[in-house]
C-alpha cells in the first residue's frame, strides 16, 4: 500500500504539477531556474551542496516564486537577466557555473550598483530564507526541535496549589 498523504498535501502537489511550467522556472542547464537556485545558495549557503539543487528546499523555493504576481515575477526575471549579464561580463561564464565565492562577490557588487537589482533581490532573499528555514534541513541546521511542552507536560502540584 502506498504512502498516505493529507488532502492539503495532495492539492498542493497537484497544483504545483499543474503550474510548474511557467516561463520563470525552467529545467534547461542555462535556465532561469539554475540561476535562481545558484542565487539562493548565495543567500543561504549550506554545507550540503545538493540542498539547492534537488529536494524539498529547492521545490519549496520554486513554489514560493510561482505564487508571485506578474509585477514581482517581472522584477525577478529582470534580476536574472542582470546577474547573468554581469557574470558573463566579469568572468565570461554563466552565474550558476561560478564558484560560490565568485557568485557572492558578484551579488554584493550588483547590490551596490542600483536599487532595481535590490528590489528583485529582496523578493528572492525572502523566498530563499523562508524555503530553507521552514524545511526539515533548515530546522536541523539551526538546532530547532519540534516539541510541544503541553503534551504530556507534568503539572507541578505545589505550584498549582499555590496559585489557586
Amino acid at each position: 500500500m502506498g504512502r498516505r498523504i493529507r488532502r492539503r498535501e495532495f492539492i498542493a502537489n497537484a497544483a504545483w504539477a499543474t503550474f510548474s511550467t511557467s516561463a520563470l522556472i525552467g529545467s534547461a542547464p542555462d535556465s532561469p531556474d539554475r540561476t535562481l537556485l545558484a542565487l539562493a545558495e548565495v543567500i543561504v549557503p549550506d554545507k550540503d551542496g545538493q540542498v539547492w539543487l534537488t529536494g524539498s528546499v529547492a521545490d519549496s523555493f520554486r513554489r514560493r516564486l510561482e505564487v508571485l504576481d506578474q509585477n514581482k515575477k517581472a522584477q525577478v526575471e529582470k534580476l536574472v537577466r542582470t546577474i547573468e549579464a554581469a557574470a558573463i561580463q566579469a568572468k565570461n561564464r554563466q552565474f550558476s557555473a561560478l564558484r560560490l565565492q565568485d557568485r557572492t562577490l558578484l551579488v554584493r557588487t550588483q547590490l551596490g550598483v542600483g536599487e532595481e537589482f535590490g528590489s528583485g533581490f529582496s523578493l528572492i532573499r525572502r523566498a530563499a530564507m523562508n524555503a530553507f528555514y521552514s524545511s526539515e534541513t533548515g530546522r536541523r541546521r539551526t538546532g530547532y526541535h519540534d516539541t510541544t511542552q503541553f503534551v504530556g507536560y507534568p503539572e507541578h502540584v505545589q505550584l498549582s496549589e499555590f496559585w489557586e
